[in-house]
């Protein structure tokens, strides 16, 4: 399987905050235009410490085991089938779709992706070997931070209906799409394996014409996945969310 080092999820993210955020952000990568900063990812992300600080802003995890793991899975003859409908998958999902609250990361060895949404905030952060971005949203402020530099710079959020656009504008329905786009009548394939005394159940199914693999571990957490022929760690959960998760990061300071 290969580890390609391009994330495709994040390729084109545009993230787009819903205030103007004045001639310093626009400096600093923002582009404004009709009241809008969008924000694109200038920042320099070639840096070790830049993915260290991208895993440790969203709580991913990296284990070789998974991505061993998966790599194993995914080579498996699966004859074991049951309809998507009645998967784990489509359950996990579903079960997030109706939560206020949701938090993901999906990591490998050089891309990390995570989010956390509520209606009172959210915040995203990405990296690959070509850029890097995390912004944080909540209360009435939205900042995007440097994590090379450990600053930020911030920008107002007026409404309520300014997170809910910036929800939309960094495509975290994109993101969890990849897992709920199958037909709920179509095939899923499952199979159980043991891995180091570890239990784990694997799912494989099509979604939007790609084949995707899941997995998940005996307490019923997804903490694996295969999407265009990748292997990746991950987590999906509704629980975990506080409004303190969307404040400025602790050791960021303001950018001069």
């Amino acid at each position: 399987m290969r580890h390609a080092r391009g994330f495709s999820l994040i390729a084109a993210v545009v993230i787009g905050f819903t205030a103007a955020a004045g001639p310093r952000a626009a400096a600093e990568g923002y582009t404004l235009s009709e009241g809008r900063a969008a924000v694109h990812t200038s920042e320099a992300a070639s840096s070790k410490s830049v993915y260290s600080e991208a895993k440790k802003l969203c709580g991913a995890k990296y284990d070789t085991d998974i991505i061993k793991l998966l790599d194993i899975c995914a080579k498996k003859d699966i004859t074991t089938t049951t309809t998507f409908g009645k998967s784990r998958t489509k359950k996990l999902f579903n079960r997030l779709g109706k939560s206020d609250t949701m938090k993901f990361y999906i990591v490998n060895k050089d891309n990390v992706i995570g989010a956390a949404t509520a209606k009172n905030g959210l915040y995203f952060v990405m990296y690959s070997p070509d850029s890097s971005f995390a912004m944080f949203a909540g209360g009435k402020l939205a900042v995007r931070c440097d994590m090379s530099a450990k600053t930020y710079m911030a920008a107002p959020i007026k409404t309520k209906k300014d997170i809910e656009k910036l929800k939309k504008s960094v495509g975290i329905d994109g993101i969890t799409g990849n897992f709920t786009s199958a037909d709920s009548k179509s095939v899923c394939k499952a199979t159980k394996v043991t891995y180091k005394q570890k239990e784990y159940i694997y799912e494989q199914f099509v979604s939007n014409g790609s084949t995707i693999g899941t997995l998940f571990n005996d307490k019923g957490e997804m903490v694996g996945a295969v999407l265009g022929g990748t292997a990746y760690c991950c987590s999906f959960t509704d629980s975990g969310v506080k409004s303190s998760s969307f404040k400025v990061p602790k050791g960021y300071s303001k950018a001069k």
